[in-house]
């Protein structure tokens, strides 16, 4: 059976595209103007994936995308990394230690509390080096989580 390809009606692949370089792709239509490095909800949509800023008020099943270097413009269909090495990804400034899991809860990426993979639903990505600034060098886990509030 051959792929799906892009029509009027499908606007995305729902494959996951994986990289010489060890990382992951989910394309996705940009839900507004994405900001270089952050990260972002991905969810299922009328015609395929689509972004979606986080929120504090659900948990929530989704894919956590980090935007591309250069940003995304609204509208746009790009590729958001879910998968592998992510240097510098953008975070509230927290601490971390090399081998910590970061979560995304109440919307924000934050700590999951311990120095090593815990296995928490939220968990998505793992620290690669220590920082205590606002980006992060991580690997990050590839597979749909369950955000925490």
């Amino acid at each position: 059976m051959g792929a799906v390809g892009k029509t009027s009606t499908i606007t995305t692949t729902q494959e996951t595209r994986h990289d010489a370089d060890g990382t992951s792709w989910k394309e996705v239509v940009a839900h507004g103007d994405l900001t270089a490095k952050t990260t972002y909800a991905i969810f299922p949509g009328q015609t395929g994936y689509v972004s979606a800023a986080f929120t504090a008020a659900n948990a929530q099943h989704c894919y956590i995308g980090v935007a591309p270097a250069g940003g995304v413009a609204s509208g746009a269909t790009a590729w958001l990394q879910i998968g592998g090495p992510c240097l510098d990804m953008v975070t509230a400034s927290i601490t971390s230690v090399v081998g910590e899991a970061l979560e995304m809860h109440d919307g924000a990426v934050a700590l999951a509390g311990g120095a090593a993979w815990s296995g928490t639903d939220a968990a998505f990505a793992i620290a690669t080096e220590a920082s205590d600034a606002s980006a992060h060098d991580v690997f990050l886990c590839g597979e749909k989580i369950l955000t925490s509030t």
